[in-house]
C-alpha cells in the first residue's frame, strides 16, 4: 500500500478540511499516480473533494464507522478490518491513501511508500491538519527528491519514501 499527500514545511496538509496549496502540476501528478488505483479516504476527506464525490477512473473506498452514511460510487469500509476485506481484490501497490489526518496516521504503518509533495511558500493559511514528519520517523526513509518546481508563489518538489518495516495488511483492525 502507498499514500499520497502534499506537505507544508511543518508537514501541514489541511485547513478547514481543504488543501492548503492548489498546484495544477500537483493535481495533475495526483491523477496521475491513482488513475486506475484504488484510492481510500475517510469521510471528510470524501467531503473534500469536488462536488463531494468519489473521483472518477479509480475505485473509492471510504473510511466511516456510521453506518447510516452511504455513498453512492465508493465502498464503504465500516473499520480498518473491513479495509482490509475490500482491498484484498487488488495488488498492494495499486492502494493509495489519500487522507485526511487520522486516517493516514492509523495506516502509516501499512504503507511501503509515501508519495510527498513538498511545498515551499511565503503565504500558507495555518495549517489545522498534519502528516507525521517522517524524516523523524526511524523506518522512513526519503529515496528520491525531484528539483524544485514553482507555480505562481509556491515552490514545491516531489519527493518518494520508503518505509523498511511495512505491517502487512492482514494485521489491519479497529
Amino acid at each position: 500500500m502507498k499514500l499520497i499527500v502534499g506537505v507544508t514545511e511543518n508537514w501541514g496538509i489541511g485547513h478547514n478540511n481543504d488543501l492548503l496549496h492548489w498546484v495544477p502540476a500537483d493535481i495533475q501528478y495526483f491523477k496521475e499516480n491513482t488513475m486506475g488505483k484504488v484510492i481510500i479516504m475517510g469521510y471528510l476527506t470524501l467531503l473534500s473533494l469536488p462536488n463531494e464525490k468519489p473521483l472518477p477512473g479509480r475505485v473509492n473506498v471510504v473510511i466511516c464507522d456510521d453506518p447510516s452514511v452511504k455513498v453512492p460510487g465508493a465502498l464503504m469500509a465500516r473499520s480498518l478490518g473491513d479495509l482490509e476485506a475490500l482491498t484484498r481484490f487488488a495488488d498492494s501497490d495499486d492502494l493509495y491513501i489519500i487522507g485526511g489526518a487520522s486516517i493516514y496516521e492509523q495506516l502509516l504503518p501499512y504503507c511501503s511508500q509515501a508519495l510527498v509533495t513538498k511545498f515551499v511558500s511565503a503565504e500558507v493559511p495555518p495549517a489545522d491538519k498534519f502528516f507525521p514528519n517522517l524524516d523523524e520517523l526511524d523506518t522512513w526513509t526519503c529515496t528520491s527528491s525531484s528539483e524544485m518546481k514553482r507555480y505562481e508563489e509556491v515552490d514545491y518538489c516531489y519527493t518518494i519514501y520508503e518505509n523498511a518495516k511495512v505491517l502487512p495488511l492482514s494485521n489491519l483492525q479497529f
